[in-house]
């Protein structure tokens, strides 16, 4: 599911298809980098594999001949696909162990988990919706908004200078 929405995505603001294979290819792999590195250490690398996936998407959206404006957010869309597919991929084993030593079953625990999925295609769409019509500076991007966004500008920042 999340594929065919990434996939609409990428439609929407002209990413081509081999930018989008190497999103969905980097995705998996960070997946497994995110999942490994958690169970090791506890801690989820999820803004460093979306940074990695920047700077990796930086190199190519020099090369592909595409405005600066449109490869940073090709570079921001590609970072989010990988580190969102490593942050969930990471989120869902961490659910299954806490069910494993609670003594869940997996099926139930994997059923429970497609229905939040589910339901959370409807409802986070809804959210944005909602914020965005409350502060619409969310959007246009004015300098001035009620919701500071630092990891957002961490997010800008390297995809300026990962196209430089």
């Amino acid at each position: 599911m999340a594929l065919f929405h990434a996939r609409g995505l990428f439609d929407l603001i002209g990413v081509l298809s081999g930018e989008g294979i190497l999103s969905f290819l980097l995705a998996f792999i960070f997946s497994f980098i995110g999942v490994q590195s958690s169970g090791d250490t506890d801690i989820n690398p999820i803004s460093t594999v979306a940074k990695a996936s920047q700077v990796i998407f930086g190199g190519v959206s020099k090369g592909s001949g595409v405005s600066e404006a449109n490869a940073q957010l090709v570079n921001l869309v590609a970072g989010a696909v990988a580190g969102g597919a490593a942050a969930e991929a990471t989120n869902m084993v961490g659910d299954l162990r806490t069910g494993h030593l609670l003594g869940a079953k997996p099926k139930v625990q994997f059923a429970a988990q497609l229905f939040g999925a589910t339901i959370s295609l409807f409802l986070a769409p809804g959210l944005f919706v909602l914020f965005a019509s409350a502060s619409p500076c969310i959007i246009t991007g004015e300098d001035h908004c009620t919701y500071n966004a630092p990891n957002a500008a961490a997010w800008a920042a390297v995809a300026k200078v990962s196209m430089s």
